[in-house]
């Protein structure tokens, strides 16, 4: 270990405090610049209702290093989430349910100071019922220096980004702190040399190069070194078995080719090495003037800023027309809460029961014409039916009576006459009594009411009988004997009626004329009365049978539109119209209202395509909902276009600069790119022992090439076919060496950047790293902490984690292979070597809460480890959860104050 346990060795203070009091102003500088960076410090939490912390409200000790001790169940958990929540909600409806049941309201306040500026947050937000990773709506109250803020706006102030963001460095728990595969993305291969794997080019490189050459088992790759060379052999044979005098001109030509080929080469070569040797010359200057450190100083600024998007760029252009659509989106915004105001005011006015109806299909003007018309007629038929009812009970009334009457008259004339005379009879013979006294003129007529007006009717009925005997006897005694029959027959018929006459005009009288009159009058009157009650009967069974056609039609119409049955046949004749017509007045409302809220839709789509955040495109990297936070993205887009504007421009200068003192040449870019100046050096020493030892076989070739020129001028040239197989035999030659040169290019350039990324990777690792190495140097044996150049990519929390190697007594391993506590220091140190660099970035020092971040560690490394906190604690309030007293003791002897936490009641929180 590189420092006694417990010791620790402070770095130069680089925060200093001005003025005294609750005045005084914690001032930190950022880097070397000199920035000033201010500190914000918790002072006092209250919390309302939040899980086990429910009920918490104590003032924090004014130094910088705090610990809350408290037993398990105690609340601090639940503290931790009420300010993490306060600083940097809201969070997700998951973890809410972990402090609260289902409809509870959480609450909490935070009183701190930003540099000297008084700062309060309130937060009030209900438990849902799900537990979904959405955003809880809250109720957010806060100022900054008596100025109130916003959600937004306190996040942009203090540069704390979202929850999940300020969990991953800000507030560690101790389950967490072991995981560091989110926090590994700035420490990659990738992102140390500028987006390019330098290891896996020469990987590439040295493929190309067995490509070329061939290896020297299995089968030999098509057109390599190897494969040539295996087809050199066919091609020598033909030529030995070719004439005896032509193998020396062949062996001469073969050799004088290529003693020309390789002539040839050696000169390319030569040259090559010169220009090389000039190239690493002006590769050194510019290392010596200081022009490299300039130009990857300004890539580097340039690279830890986020490049602007086509389409940011394109809304800085049309930032105007963009004001325009806000302005826009906010009138559509009041048009449609007036319209919805409206239809909640129309809505209301309909009856409970008929409501439903307002979210069905629109009623229509026709629809409601037809139940108006209907109803209309439903009543016209109901008033038809009371009147024929009406109708009907006088007539049965009338019957009644009459039947009544008839059968008293009928028991009054069987208790006064015998039972052989009827009513009927007795006013028969009063009828024709009183019409043969009619013909007989006014005698009969004076004495029809008396017995002697009977007694002469009789006589004028024996007259006629007379008469009609007088007339038989005549006929018989003419011989005429068929009238003769019909008055015999005539005479005969007449006989019982004359009795019946006789016998009735001796007993009839006046009383029971009138009895009988009365009698046979009643009946009449009475089946009169019996067919008009019947015939009301039937009116009546026809105007039901209408009504109900009618309440049919009636009903139809209104379940037509949607009325429940049950609904028409409640509110029947009863204001179902004016009802209908109160849902007509809401489905308008309504209908209004989807109008403006459409164009509010269409404006606020008119408002994300300027911003190019349209989701639906998936182009969208935030989320504009309304035109508050398309102000606040229009000024963030802004603002990030003019930084990386600025920042590409002072890069491409020293870019410029640089090239121009190089003369553009592009191996002395290359040697540059490798930003090491002793391996330039190194290489011009190589080139200039290469480029000497080329000149000496270059001289060689030339009195080799001499030489056989020389020896040719005595011989004779070989046949056609000797000579095609010796420029054959040439050709191959000529390829294997072109190949073997390349492979060994290739190999020899793999090997130079596999060594120079190496250096590079050793001896320039990122800040972080740096700062992180500089941390754990005094708990942990380690070395170094560098980028893995093998690395398999970019970790994630869900499997293992390696772009970092740690280096040690054992030699060096990749991070997920550490123990549980090695990995636990080694994260925690690249979590604070983030948070101080990203404070130096956003001027604002946040608060630190770290949740019993030492468990995994050893008594040793945990007393050694508290120094580091400590010393962050100079640049950062540092909020230390336990519930292990050994470890609020390590914090207490190196400066902390200790808050002990009374424990709770198991009926408190959750």
């Amino acid at each position: 270990m590189g420092a006694g346990a417990g010791e620790r060795t402070k770095p130069p203070r680089r925060c200093r405090r001005i003025g005294r009091g609750t005045a005084a102003v914690d001032l930190c500088r950022i880097g070397n610049g000199g920035t000033v960076s201010q500190l914000l410090r918790v002072d006092q939490i209250d919390v309302e209702r939040w899980g086990r912390a429910t009920g918490f409200s104590q003032p924090l000790p004014d130094d910088r290093f705090v610990v809350l001790y408290g037993s398990n169940e105690s609340g601090k958990t639940s503290l931790a989430a009420a300010m993490a929540w306060l600083l940097a909600g809201p969070g997700s409806r998951k973890l809410l349910h972990r402090f609260g049941r289902d409809g509870d309201v959480v609450a909490a306040t935070l009183r701190g100071r930003l540099g000297s500026d008084p700062v309060q947050i309130t937060v009030r937000a209900q438990v849902p019922k799900t537990e979904t990773e959405h955003l809880v709506g809250e109720r957010f109250e806060a100022s900054i220096g008596g100025v109130p803020l916003d959600r937004d706006g306190l996040t942009v102030r203090l540069g704390v980004g979202d929850l999940d963001s300020y969990r991953r460095f800000y507030w560690v728990e101790a389950l967490e702190v072991a995981k560091g595969g989110d926090l590994q993305e700035n420490v990659s291969v990738q992102a140390m040399f500028g987006g390019v794997d330098p290891f896996g080019e020469a990987k590439a490189l040295r493929a190309t190069s067995r490509k070329l050459v061939g290896s020297q088992r299995g089968k030999a790759p098509a057109d390599s070194a190897r494969d040539l060379h295996d087809q050199l052999s066919p091609l020598e044979r033909k030529l030995k078995a070719a004439e005896g005098s032509k193998d020396e001109w062949i062996r001469i030509e073969a050799e004088l080719a290529a003693a020309q080929q390789r002539h040839e080469g050696l000169v390319q070569k030569a040259r090559s090495l010169e220009a090389q040797i000039t190239s690493a010359q002006l590769a050194k200057e510019a290392f010596q003037n200081g022009l490299v450190a300039a130009r990857n100083s300004k890539y580097a600024r340039l690279q830890n800023l986020a490049e602007p998007s086509p389409t940011q760029r394109d809304l800085q252009q049309r930032i105007s027309d963009v004001q325009t659509h806000i302005g826009d989106l906010r009138s559509a915004h009041g048009r449609r809460q007036l319209a919805q105001s409206r239809f909640d005011e129309e809505r209301d006015a309909v009856h409970g029961e008929w409501r439903p109806l307002v979210e069905l299909a629109d009623l229509g003007t026709a629809g409601l014409k037809a139940v108006v018309d209907a109803e209309g007629e439903l009543a016209q038929a109901k008033g038809g039916l009371d009147a024929s009812e009406r109708a009907t009970q006088c007539e049965s009334a009338k019957y009644q009576q009459l039947r009544d009457d008839a059968e008293e008259l009928t028991r009054e004339w069987r208790q006064k006459y015998p039972p052989g005379r009827t009513p009927d009879q007795v006013a028969r013979i009063g009828d024709s009594r009183r019409a043969r006294g009619a013909e007989s003129g006014a005698m009969a007529g004076i004495f029809s009411g008396s017995r002697l007006g009977c007694l002469m009717g009789l006589g004028g009925i024996l007259v006629g009988l007379v008469c009609g005997i007088a007339v038989v006897v005549l006929m018989a005694v003419a011989g005429e004997w068929w009238p003769t029959a019909i008055a015999a027959t005539g005479a005969t018929a007449l006989g019982p009626a004359l009795s019946v006459a006789m016998r009735l005009a001796s007993a009839l009288d006046p009383g029971m004329l009138r009895l009988a009159e009365r009698c046979v009058e009643t009946a009449r009157q009475r089946d009169e009365a019996q067919q008009a009650h019947c015939k009301a009967n039937s009116e009546s069974e026809g105007h039901r049978k209408h009504v109900e056609q009618r309440q049919r039609d009636y009903r139809d119409c209104l379940t037509a539109l949607g009325v429940p049955l049950a609904l028409a046949t409640k509110f029947e004749s009863a204001d179902a119209v004016a009802h209908l017509r109160n849902v007509e007045g809401a489905q308008a409302a309504r209908r209004q209202m989807a109008l403006a809220s459409k164009d509010e839709q269409d404006a606020l789509e008119k408002v994300q395509s300027a911003l190019g955040t349209d989701e639906a495109q998936g182009s969208a990297d935030v989320s504009i909902a309304n035109a508050g936070q398309a102000e606040a993205h229009l000024i963030a887009v802004r603002e990030v276009v003019k930084t990386y504007d600025v920042a590409a421009s002072e890069a491409q200068t020293a870019e410029d600069v640089l090239r121009q003192a190089v003369k553009f040449d592009e191996e002395a870019l290359r040697h540059v790119a490798g930003g090491d100046a002793s391996a330039v050096q190194t290489t011009a020493v190589s080139i200039a022992a290469e480029r000497e030892r080329v000149e000496g076989d270059l001289r060689e070739s030339t009195d080799a090439v001499t030489d056989l020129l020389t020896e040719q001028k005595g011989l004779k040239s070989p046949s056609d076919t000797a000579a095609e197989l010796t420029l054959r035999r040439s050709a191959l030659e000529m390829r294997i060496e072109d190949c073997v040169v390349r492979g060994l290019a290739h190999h020899l350039a793999a090997t130079l950047l596999d060594n120079a990324a190496e250096q590079h990777r050793k001896t320039r690792q990122p800040e972080l790293l740096k700062r992180t190495r500089r941390m754990t140097q005094s708990v942990a044996d380690w070395t170094n902490v560098t980028v893995n150049p093998h690395a398999s990519g970019s970790g994630t929390t869900d499997g293992p984690s390696d772009n970092l190697l740690v280096d040690g007594p054992r030699g060096e391993h990749p991070a997920h292979q550490l123990s549980f506590g090695a990995q636990s220091l080694l994260y925690l140190a690249l979590r604070f070597a983030t948070v101080e660099s990203q404070a130096e970035t956003r001027g604002v020092h946040l608060p630190l809460i770290l949740d019993d971040v030492l468990v995994g560690l050893d008594d040793d490394r945990a007393r050694s480890c508290m120094g580091i906190l400590a010393d962050v604690s100079e640049r950062h309030q540092m909020i230390l959860l336990t519930c292990h007293w050994g470890t609020a003791k390590l914090a207490e002897g190196v400066g902390a104050s200790v808050l002990k936490m009374p424990p709770r009641p198991v009926s408190e929180g959750v």
